[in-house]
């Protein structure tokens, strides 16, 4: 990857984020301003360091405990003027997959595809847990819906570049994603998780129905049909 500054933007919830920031020192092919916040509330802490931000630097969101390969963003370069918005590969310690991409379904609900494709492809959404987005892109969607958890804020922050124009891709670079399942297990966070997911239904339903169609049956768009690549539109 071309010589570039960026600011990264780790939510830490707490944590302290060490093997992240580790992993990045010895992986990262870009210089980078490291901005990090502690404060309650994901989606309010990225908004409030994108508000901190130098605005002449792409942004990437990594969270605290995500640990960067040698090889996580060799294709950034190659892919940079295909898309605005770019996701990972995320695997688990283990080699399990977590995230290859998103998309969204008719219900207005949405999942990881999880089909470990080694292609770059468009996608209805990706996690924000590793996500590149260029600096312009917050011109127009100017950060995330701070909602009361953790779940569907990259989604709807992924409809509203797609209908404001701005592409996002998947991308099959691959970094380990040490979250634990002990969360799921919660009783707090599946009130949280159907809480926001009424929330994403409400205000970004329709949104979804037409990233729906637009991806179809697959979930992805090939590179290869780019200059085909549909226009969502709410008209």
């Amino acid at each position: 990857m071309s010589k570039r500054t960026v600011n990264i933007l780790m939510p830490t919830l707490g944590q302290k984020g060490t093997k992240t920031i580790e992993s990045l020192r010895e992986f990262a092919p870009f210089d980078y301003w490291m901005l990090t916040d502690s404060k309650p509330g994901w989606a309010a802490g990225i908004n409030r360091m994108l508000a901190n931000r130098n605005k002449d630097f792409d942004v990437l969101i990594i969270d605290d405990d995500v640990v960067i390969q040698e090889h996580t963003f060799d294709l950034l370069d190659e892919l940079y003027d295909a898309a605005e918005v770019f996701g990972f590969k995320l695997l688990y310690p283990d080699g399990g997959i977590q995230h290859d991409g998103a998309y969204v379904r008719w219900d207005g609900t949405a999942d990881h595809i999880r089909n470990l494709s080694e292609e770059p492809s468009y996608v209805g959404s990706v996690t924000a847990s590793l996500c590149y987005i260029k600096s312009h892109v917050f011109d127009y969607v100017p950060g995330y819906p701070e909602w009361p958890g953790l779940q569907w804020e990259d989604v709807a922050f992924c409809l509203d570049c797609w209908f404001a124009r701005q592409r996002v891709m998947y991308v099959p670079g691959e970094a380990i994603h040490e979250e634990g399942g002990t969360k799921m297990k919660s009783p707090d966070f599946w009130r949280r998780f159907h809480q926001n997911q009424a929330l994403f239904r409400q205000e970004y339903g329709r949104k979804a129905m037409i990233i729906a169609q637009m991806f179809g049956a697959t979930h992805r768009i090939s590179l290869v049909n780019a200059d085909k690549l549909p226009v969502p539109s709410l008209q």
